[in-house]
């Protein structure tokens, strides 16, 4: 299972690179193609843009001006869709830092909220078999959203480490989501490099990042062999509503079942008390201290009653001395 989890992510993100370069190459063409018009809404710094449809779900291709952007004096909002909430911010200083990086004036900025299977695969990272059956994983509660920088001719940018973060605002359908990233090499979500910050609204989530992957809004969860267990029986029948409801009528308690359950019950709370009485009397007959003589156990720090024990021993052992000098 956990390899064919992790074969399935990789054919994930391999397609989710070949869908978003494909479109890029559209977008870019179709930019220059229209002179690099953005239209009145058009954030600044931004010389063009276009939206591409793919079978992972629809690019966003932004062209970004260095100059521009610096002019402006604004950072540049710029959603994934006319229809989606994902939005991701820019400002001059990491535009420059990754225009450096490309060697150009201008960059490409790619956009892909990722739907379909692709989504699917990522939606946890879970692990059934793992060491000892327990760990934390994460489950994802936002549409991923893959972000890079590319040059003009629709290669990627590799961007790590910048030093003027990236910010970006996610939908997220729980309140207790954080940000996180797709790790590749360790098909996981990961938020190494990322910071959750406050929202900006419900039901959104606002991230920091310093490196560009494919980003969302995940929650931790523990799982244990035992949940597993009880998905697959018929716990989740037994604990519904009806039948907490069914306990509240009392003609349960005369079947077999339900005095067998009593029984059970009553015996066990009966066994722990006579347990805890048995140890009272085991405590009071012989001293903690003995005990722990018998079991090889010393105390690190003697409490007041032991010192003024050994006081009285001393006392007692030095009239003791004194008594047997007179004698003699």
């Amino acid at each position: 299972m956990e390899a064919q989890r992790k074969e399935e992510a990789a054919q994930a993100v391999a397609a989710v690179e070949a869908a978003e370069t494909e479109a890029v190459l559209q977008a870019l063409s179709q930019i220059l193609n229209s002179g690099g018009a953005g239209g009145n809404n058009t954030p600044p710094g931004v010389v063009g843009e276009a939206v591409m449809e793919t079978d992972s779900g629809p690019v966003k291709v932004a062209a970004l001006s260095v100059e521009a952007l610096a002019e402006a004096g604004v950072p540049a909002k710029i959603s994934a869709g006319e229809d989606s909430s994902a939005e991701v911010e820019v400002d001059a200083g990491l535009l420059g830092e990754v225009a450096a990086g490309a060697g150009g004036g201008t960059v490409l900025l790619s956009l892909a909220e990722l739907g379909g299977k692709e989504a699917a695969s990522l939606q946890s990272d879970n692990v059934l078999a793992d060491d000892g059956a327990r760990r934390l994983a994460s489950a994802l509660r936002s549409q991923p959203l893959s972000i890079n920088f590319r040059r003009t001719d629709g290669s990627k940018i590799d961007v790590e480490n910048l030093q003027q973060p990236m910010k970006m605002i996610l939908k997220v359908d729980d309140p207790n989501a954080t940000c996180a990233f797709w790790d590749p090499n360790l098909a996981k979500w990961s938020s190494e490099g990322m910071e959750t910050l406050p929202s900006e609204g419900p039901g959104t989530l606002v991230c920091s990042t310093r490196h560009l992957s494919i980003f969302g809004g995940v929650i931790s969860v523990i799982l244990k062999n035992v949940v597993v267990a009880l998905e697959c029986s018929t716990f989740s029948t037994l604990m519904d509503a009806a039948a907490f409801k069914k306990l509240g009528q009392p003609d349960w308690l005369a079947r077999p079942p339900g005095v067998v359950s009593i029984c059970i019950v009553v015996f066990s709370t009966l066994a722990v008390c006579i347990g805890v009485r048995g140890d009272h009397k085991a405590l009071e007959q012989i001293p903690w201290a003995a005990t722990e003589r018998m079991l090889m156990r010393v105390k690190e720090t003697p409490t007041p009653k032991e010192f003024a024990v050994a006081e009285v021993d001393g006392e007692d052992h030095e009239d003791e001395t004194e008594e047997g000098s007179d004698q003699g």
